[in-house]
């Protein structure tokens, strides 16, 4: 069962003038969790063009705030409870802190991400636990039978 959906659009050229009046490993940092950090000094550690660094960040962001809109108004979610992992095809991946999992009982977390010109967008899925939907406020007998787990 859906137990959230988000969405959120970002200008990139907006993160690129956020990027040139402060260094990109700073912004970084402020929005990456540790996992997303240790990954984007591994892409980016050598020379790479600086809209790819600007979709990067642009994307995760958007991810982000989408994920942010997903739990509300259930959950206030911080930047590093939530990280955008990829997995070995390159497709991201939503990863939440056990804590967030738990306590909201989220069984599946799911993020789609694009970009086109100047802009990324992110779109996020949350399903519950089958047990979730009384704690949300969702009325039983949906025909909804399962319960789902992270991947």
């Amino acid at each position: 069962m859906i137990v959230g959906i988000g969405t959120d659009i970002v200008s990139l050229s907006r993160i690129q003038a956020l990027l040139m009046r402060t260094a990109p490993g700073r912004f970084a940092a402020r929005i990456l969790s540790p996992r997303e950090l240790a990954d984007f000094r591994g892409r980016f550690s050598g020379p790479v063009g600086a809209r790819r660094v600007v979709q990067f960040l642009g994307g995760r962001f958007a991810a982000k705030e989408a994920a942010f809109k997903a739990m509300q108004p259930h959950f206030h979610l911080g930047w590093s409870q939530v990280s955008v992992l990829s997995s070995a095809s390159g497709k991201p991946t939503l990863v939440l802190e056990r804590e967030v999992l738990a306590s909201q009982r989220i069984g599946a977390a799911h993020v789609s991400i694009s970009h086109d010109g100047d802009y990324a967008i992110a779109h996020v899925v949350l399903e519950g636990e089958a047990a979730s939907r009384e704690a949300m406020g969702v009325p039983a007998g949906n025909g909804d039978t399962g319960s789902y787990k992270l991947s």
